[in-house]
């Protein structure tokens, strides 16, 4: 489905393949304000082919804020260029 989005928008002149190898990783860390409504937040990582997402609610308690900073420490790390 992604992939069929994505072909409707891209110029002719660029190949669909080549749009794939660039699509970046993202990890959705969901909330539900009006800014940021949760709904969103599920599209984002249900779309994004390689996307992660943490939990809902992560920044309460303070023991899951703190579990949530390091997975995005960790994804960072283990998706960085300096490996």
């Amino acid at each position: 489905m992604l992939a069929e989005t994505l072909a409707s928008f891209l110029p002719v002149s660029v190949g669909l393949a080549h749009e794939k190898m660039n699509l970046a990783l993202i990890l959705v860390l969901p909330d539900d304000v009006p800014a940021d409504p949760l709904r969103s937040s599920i599209d984002v990582a249900s779309l994004a082919p390689d996307s992660e997402i943490t939990i809902y609610l992560w920044t309460e308690p303070p023991r899951l804020k703190a579990r949530t900073i390091d997975r995005a420490r960790s994804f960072i790390h283990a998706h960085s260029d300096a490996q």
